[in-house]
């Protein structure tokens, strides 16, 4: 854009410095002709005017991009666990009501085995280390066929969360 620091705005009119507009590439100084204020109510507004369509893009968008969202997302977990808390304790601060009911359905969905996790945590005592990897940290229950409460097997995390999200494939070790 050469010298000018300034442009104006084609809606407010208003003579803005340059930061207050995007960069366009197909635009002669190389910046849009709407500054970010005027061009975020435009947004909204077309978002408010075709909530349906943007609904469907939006979807589309999350399936086409799932896998690669989750890894992103559990990144982010992994590597902001105290932000991670704060955000989930503030949700469901202001959420409380439909958690509990979200709990409750799940709980009453899963009534086998809610029944089986119960049952071991009071009658099955946790092993000294994973049964498969060994380590001897985090370790979790696990139920290979909640029909058989007493019957678990000590695992790690990693392997826990790996035996339910697929990319570990038990044998019948019990």
């Amino acid at each position: 854009m050469g010298q000018n620091t300034k442009k104006r705005c084609c809606i407010c009119k208003e003579t803005k410095p340059i930061e207050e507009f995007t960069h366009d590439s197909s635009s002669p100084d190389g910046f849009s002709h709407r500054c970010k204020p005027c061009n975020t109510l435009r947004y909204k507004n077309y978002r408010k005017r075709n909530q349906e369509k943007e609904k469907n893009r939006t979807n589309n968008y999350y399936l086409r991009n799932r896998e690669t969202k989750l890894q992103k997302e559990r990144k982010y977990r992994l590597r902001e666990p105290e932000k991670t808390r704060q955000q989930w304790r503030k949700y469901y601060a202001t959420h409380r009501s439909e958690c509990r009911e979200r709990d409750e359905i799940y709980r009453e969905r899963n009534l086998t085995k809610k029944y089986a996790e119960n049952q071991a945590l009071k009658k099955v005592n946790l092993g000294s280390k994973c049964t498969i990897c060994g380590s001897t940290e985090n370790l979790h229950r696990h139920h290979p066929n909640y029909s058989k409460p007493l019957e678990i097997l000590t695992v790690c995390s990693r392997c826990h969360q790996r035996i339910h999200n697929g990319s570990l494939i038990l044998e019948e070790t019990i």
